[in-house]
């Protein structure tokens, strides 16, 4: 569990449930006690899009300027990028690949790599 509003900043939400998010321990430790993470409860679809060539987390296409800027600046301070995040979206997408049956690849990648699966679909390389 994350505390959205960091709690030692906000010693008035520390208990509140309203201010918990769920988190794996190295999005909790990046995030810190920075309050420029978007709220994944506002988050909307197409605000984070898939560069397919290199797999790298970019902003979506045609956001307005300050959610692209928002966006980016969770992207960096979460460091979605790095080149663990990097290996482990390779290596579903190498996986998604070697299934003969389209259908079959992409409910693997449903199950298991909801976002890549999504950007495969938007950008219309896969059958929803």
């Amino acid at each position: 569990m994350d505390h959205l509003l960091p709690k030692s900043k906000w010693r008035a939400l520390a208990y509140e449930w309203s201010n918990y998010r769920l988190a794996c321990g190295r999005m909790n430790a990046r995030k810190n006690d920075s309050e420029d993470v978007l709220d994944p409860f506002d988050v909307q679809d197409g605000w984070f899009a898939l560069e397919l060539s290199t797999l790298q987390v970019i902003p979506g296409p045609g956001l307005d300027a300050p959610i692209q800027q928002r966006v980016q600046d969770t992207i960096d301070r979460l460091d979605l990028n790095d080149d663990e995040f990097i290996a482990q979206r390779v290596e579903y997408f190498e996986s998604y690949k070697s299934y003969c049956d389209d259908m079959r690849g992409i409910a693997f990648l449903k199950k298991h790599a909801p976002f890549l699966a999504k950007e495969l679909i938007r950008q219309g390389l896969a059958q929803p």
